[in-house]
Formats: C-alpha cells, sequence, structure tokens
C-alpha cells in the first residue's frame, strides 16, 4: 500500500499505468461491467479515477443508470441519456446501455468511436474488454439505440 500511494503522490502518469497494468492482471474478473464502462470512457476522456470511488458511488443508487449519470456529471455537467435513431447523432466516446435478457439485467459497453458508417466499441464479456465492430444499422437495431454521452 505504502509503495502504491508513493507512486500515486510522485506520478499520476505511472500511477495510472499501474491501475491499468492491475486490472489487465485481474482480467476484470470481478469487476462489475457499469464500474469496467465508466472507467473505460473516463480513460477515453483522458479522465483518471480510482475503481473503489466509481464501484462505492454507483452502488449507493438502486438505479445503476442514475449512479453512472451523476457519477459522470462530476466530470462534466452536459452528459446526459439518449435515445439514437440511426448512429449519425451518436457522439462519442459513449457508454452503451444493452439489455442483457437472459438476466434480465443491465449490461453496459463502452463506445468508442464511429468510423466509415460502424460503431466501434469494446465489450466486457468473458473476463476480457474486446474491440469490436459493426455497421451503425446494426448496432442500433441489434445493440443499444440507448447511450450516456
Amino acid at each position: 500500500m505504502s509503495f502504491v500511494n508513493k507512486i500515486k503522490n510522485k506520478s499520476s502518469v505511472v500511477y495510472s499505468k499501474l491501475i491499468d497494468f492491475a486490472f489487465e492482471i485481474n482480467s476484470y474478473e470481478n469487476t462489475p461491467p457499469a464500474v469496467w464502462a465508466v472507467m473505460s470512457f473516463l480513460n477515453a476522456r483522458n479522465v483518471i479515477v480510482n475503481y473503489s470511488e466509481v464501484n462505492n458511488y454507483i452502488a449507493k443508487y438502486d438505479n445503476i443508470v442514475e449512479g453512472i449519470l451523476n457519477y459522470l456529471k462530476k466530470f462534466d455537467d452536459n452528459i446526459s441519456l439518449y435515445k439514437i435513431y440511426n448512429g449519425k447523432d451518436m457522439k462519442t466516446p459513449a457508454i452503451a446501455i444493452i439489455n442483457n435478457t437472459q438476466s434480465n439485467a443491465l449490461d453496459f459497453l463502452h463506445i468508442v468511436s464511429i468510423n466509415d458508417g460502424n460503431v466501434i466499441f469494446k465489450v466486457f464479456a468473458l473476463g476480457n474488454a474486446d474491440v469490436m465492430s459493426l455497421p451503425i444499422y446494426e448496432f442500433t437495431r441489434d445493440v443499444s439505440c440507448i447511450v450516456i454521452c
């Protein structure tokens, strides 16, 4: 703990890399998808946050989406929930809300960008964060049309 605190106080860049490495080693296995999506989203915006802080903040809310929105508003007052129709109006980075019909629970993914008519996104599955791509119309039809950005 002292070693990590010393790194945190001396160099935020090295500390950030250490935290990223710790997540990589742990393969995100114990990280709730909402926390992973928030951290991945903020990291894409060059905002470094503490895992425990994000996890504890979101856990205070019965409605996970409300917890995510309120946490992200700490960094950007313009963060909101949007329904997208064709993806052309989608801002990135974003967090997409997908409904996992098997467990009837909310799940999340991080939209990295839109490039050449494709949505590039990271999906948290089986302990890994895989980068995937789908045409905009398929993404909005099959994956998600509700985003936080």
